[in-house]
């Protein structure tokens, strides 16, 4: 069985432990630990889509523009957005 928690640093306490104790029995675990890399993009992202939504500034481009834009994103590379800004009535 696979279970994935998503909880605070300081909700690793002594009940946290019981409760993986009941639901496991006494079996070896295998406990990996990560940060939340997704609710931190997440946040940023749902910053990005607010002030977008806000703004009469967008950006429009091809599916191809877009392979392309995200390619250059994913190797740290930079973006020129200026050919690709359009502004809405």
């Amino acid at each position: 069985m696979v279970v994935t928690f998503e909880i605070e640093p300081s909700e690793l306490d002594e009940n946290f432990l019981q409760k993986l104790r009941s639901l496991f029995g006494h079996g070896k675990l295998k406990i990996i630990v990560e940060e939340n890399k997704e609710a931190e993009i997440s946040d940023i992202t749902k910053s990005i889509a607010k002030k977008a939504l806000q703004s009469s500034e967008v950006l429009s481009f091809t599916p191809e523009e877009f392979e392309i834009i995200a390619s250059k994103m994913n190797n740290g590379e930079a973006i020129d957005t200026e050919s690709f800004k359009i502004t809405l009535p």
